[in-house]
């Protein structure tokens, strides 16, 4: 009935081992470019289409910023002005 399980030292044992592994703390990503992410994701007709409809007043900025793949609305700005230096 016990075939192929672990015997209770054995668990324990991995149980004590696990617990003292260290834990690694990730950094994270930086955001620094997140603005420029829809471009590559989407296209840039697609991001220039989006801009051009926001910039007309045919859409809103919340709408614009959940087709550009829920831009935050500081990158939104962000990304206007890096399409306005390009």
């Amino acid at each position: 009935m016990d075939s192929g399980r672990l015997a209770q030292h054995q668990y324990q044992a991995y149980r004590e081992w696990s617990e003292n592994l260290p834990i690694v703390q990730d950094d994270g990503g930086t955001r620094k470019y997140r603005h420029r992410e829809p471009k590559h994701i989407f296209g840039d007709y697609f991001v220039r289409a989006v801009l051009d409809s926001l910039n007309a007043r045919n859409i809103s900025l919340a709408r614009a910023s959940s087709y550009l793949d829920g831009l935050k609305i500081n990158d939104l700005h962000q990304l206007e002005q890096y399409y306005a230096g390009v």
